[in-house]
């Protein structure tokens, strides 16, 4: 439940955003950078990621939030950037491995911290 309003406000805000924004042509970007990697990040890898492992072992517990990281960006890819076939497939691959190794990093550091600043820089190039 909670998941799903972070993300319907997300969709929200970016359709305001879109509307009435257009810095460097890119009005998502107010929303991917700084926002979205926040709020992801202490949700995966930071809620999600402690209670699974209080219940599971490690390995599962990166598999798995990992998968619910990768599917909560499906929405967004599909209805927003019209993602389809090859892209689509393509993506997903990234995001996900991009999901594992922060849930790596987020093992090792024991904290949330270096996978928001991890989660900004690879949102910063992405847009630029």
């Amino acid at each position: 439940v909670a998941l799903s309003l972070i993300y319907s406000a997300g969709v929200v805000v970016f359709e305001l955003l879109s509307r009435t924004l257009t810095l460097t042509g890119n009005p998502w970007m107010w929303i991917a950078f700084p926002y979205a990697p926040v709020i992801e990040e202490l949700v995966f890898r930071g809620f999600i990621f402690s209670k699974l492992q209080k219940l599971t072992g490690t390995v599962q517990t990166i598999l798995l939030t990992s998968v619910l990281f990768t599917l909560i960006h499906f929405p967004g890819w599909i209805f927003i950037l019209g993602l389809k076939g090859e892209a689509f497939i393509a993506v997903t691959g990234q995001v996900f491995i991009f999901s594992l190794i922060q849930g790596v990093i987020r093992y090792y550091s024991k904290s949330v911290y270096p996978n928001i600043l991890v989660h900004l820089v690879n949102n910063f190039f992405l847009l630029w």
